[in-house]
C-alpha cells in the first residue's frame, strides 16, 4: 500500500493587485510543502487582468487550476489570454530557428570579406 501525497486546495482572501508579488511568494511556499491542486482567489474590486499575471503562471508551472470566485467569465478571459501569449512565444521561437543558420554548416550568403571590393 502507497501512501499518496495530499493535494492542497488554497483559499485567498480578497485581494488588490498590490498583493500579487507576495501572494505568489506564500503559494510558492506551499507548493515546496505539498502538490497544490488548485488556488480559489477571491478578487477586490477593480483588480486589472495584468496583475493577475504572476499568478497565472504560478498555476500553469505548477499545473493548478486557478479558480476565480465569483467571475467564471474573468476566469476563462485569463486563461484563454495566457495561452494566447504562449501560443505567439512559441510561434516567435520556431520563426528565430528558421531564420538562424544551422549549426555546423556553412553559410550560403557571402561574408562581406569575400565580396569583390
Amino acid at each position: 500500500m502507497t501512501e499518496e501525497t495530499p493535494r492542497l486546495i488554497l483559499m485567498t482572501a480578497p485581494i488588490i493587485g498590490a498583493d500579487v508579488p507576495a501572494l505568489v511568494e506564500k503559494l510558492a511556499a506551499a507548493a515546496e510543502a505539498s502538490d497544490v491542486a488548485s488556488v480559489v482567489l477571491r478578487l477586490a474590486p477593480g483588480v486589472d487582468d495584468k496583475a493577475l499575471a504572476p499568478l497565472v503562471r504560478f498555476a500553469e508551472e505548477h499545473n493548478a487550476a486557478l479558480l476565480l470566485a465569483d467571475d467564471s467569465s474573468r476566469a476563462a478571459r485569463l486563461t484563454a489570454s495566457s495561452l494566447a501569449e504562449r501560443s505567439a512565444r512559441r510561434k516567435r521561437v520556431v520563426a528565430l530557428a528558421r531564420r538562424s543558420p544551422k549549426r555546423g554548416s556553412a553559410s550560403t550568403a557571402a561574408s562581406p570579406s569575400s565580396r569583390p571590393g
